[in-house]
């Protein structure tokens, strides 16, 4: 999945992430993210109570770029929140990028290393 957050992340949105989300998981059985955060706005706690229902998906990736260091801040608070970091980082690394590139890069990497442990 690849999602550009644009200002405030709202909590409908993040339900509206959510069911893209599931709908890759049940296809594949597992979602890579791909994440532009460069115009992010803030994370309001009901957005972050939202996310927590990602937990049941098998998030296998997250590649942020475009992150300044705030962008950074909020984007943790925003993945964590849902413990999808804290909890699963050997299976569901968060990994900060400079560019969209080498996110990309990384993201394909890790598809190919989830690949061949399948």
């Amino acid at each position: 999945m690849c999602w550009t957050l644009r200002g405030d992340v709202s909590a409908r949105e993040v339900e509206t992430i959510l069911v893209w989300d599931r709908i890759v998981a049940a296809q594949y059985g597992r979602v890579l993210t791909l994440m532009d955060v460069s115009a992010l706005g803030e994370v309001p706690s009901e957005t972050r109570k939202t996310v927590r229902r990602a937990q049941e998906l098998p998030m296998r990736g997250i590649g942020v770029f475009g992150a300044s260091f705030q962008a950074r801040i909020r984007a943790t608070m925003l993945l964590t929140a849902a413990e999808l970091v804290a909890e699963e980082q050997e299976n569901n690394p968060l990994v900060f990028f400079s560019c969209e590139r080498e996110a990309r890069s990384w993201l394909m990497a890790r598809l190919a290393l989830l690949e061949c442990a399948a």
